[in-house]
């Protein structure tokens, strides 16, 4: 939720951790675009998915330049469909477009 990862990398990751564990989700989705570019580093260096979704208000992060694990999706539809895929424990790598 809002507010639960703005503050530093630390934060997100003692959430993001605590939300994973309590609600057995596959993934965090992040938003703040650019800004949180130190933040997705900093969790998926500890093991946390993370999906971030294109929105062209926003400037994403570019996940291959930062060589991170980040699964970009371009719609919250197709964002659903990466998670139903992590849990049922396919590789998003081998998904096709559309989800």
């Amino acid at each position: 939720p809002f507010g639960s990862y703005e503050e530093s990398p630390s934060q997100a990751f003692r959430n993001c951790a605590r939300v994973m564990a309590e609600t057995g989700c596959a993934a965090i989705k992040l938003e703040g675009g650019e800004r949180m570019r130190d933040t997705v580093a900093f969790l998926t260096e500890r093991g946390i998915p993370v999906i971030t979704v294109h929105n062209s208000c926003l400037l994403q992060v570019d996940a291959e330049a930062l060589g991170l694990s980040v699964l970009p999706a371009r719609s919250y539809g197709e964002a659903a469909g990466l998670v139903l895929a992590l849990r049922e424990g396919i590789s998003p790598a081998a998904l096709r477009r559309p989800l």
